[in-house]
This record gives structure tokens, C-alpha cells and sequence, in this order.
């Protein structure tokens, strides 16, 4: 609706407008009930034509592990042993976590 092209993100997808989508989809899915719900807010994805470039520059090392980046596949993989695991010990709720790294790492 209301996206602007972006200098940084080269489209009109980025900043402010996926952040608002983002949380509407995490708003929509928690609302749905599912009995076990994870939510993954990492960095910068690295690997991601979407990401910006000057962005995938920072070093981790400098961040919050909270705003840490990762590799895309690394993520993805992350995100699916801990679905997998959560599933195998029955858990339930909604579980929210921060940063690539922890995310890759499954955590």
C-alpha cells in the first residue's frame, strides 16, 4: 500500500513496510491456535538477494546475538530441528526467538 522504494534494500519491500508484514503474519499465525508456534526474527539474512548488502557486511561480532545474521539455508535448517524436536517432545505455546545465530544453531 503505503511501500517506498528503498536506496538501501534496492526495492520497495524492504524496512518499515516487512517489518509491518512481518508482524502481521506472526500476529495471524499465533491467532490461528496451532498447538506449538515458533517465530524466528533473525538478522540479516546472508545469502538472500533481498538482504542489503551493506548490511551483510556487519560482523557478528560487533552485534547483540539477538540482531546476529546468518546464512538462509543455515537458518532454514535451524528452524526445521527445532519445529522437529518441538513436535517429538509434544511441546505446545508459542516460542519466540531472536537472532541468526541462535536460530541456525536450532536453539
Amino acid at each position: 500500500e503505503n511501500a517506498k522504494w528503498s536506496f538501501i534494500t534496492k526495492s520497495a519491500a524492504g524496512g518499515g513496510w516487512y517489518n509491518h508484514v512481518k508482524g502481521v503474519a506472526e500476529r495471524l499465525t499465533v491467532e490461528a491456535g496451532m498447538p506449538y508456534t515458533y517465530i524466528a526474527q533473525p538478522g540479516t539474512l546472508w545469502g538472500s538477494p533481498h538482504s542489503p548488502r551493506i548490511a551483510t557486511m556487519i560482523p557478528n561480532a560487533i552485534l547483540p546475538m539477538k540482531y546476529s545474521s546468518a546464512n538462509v539455508a543455515d537458518i532454514a535448517n535451524g528452524m526445521v530441528m527445532k519445529t522437529v524436536s518441538a513436535f517429538q517432545e509434544d511441546r505446545t505455546g508459542v516460542e519466540t526467538i531472536s537472532g541468526g545465530i541462535p536460530i541456525s544453531e536450532g536453539k
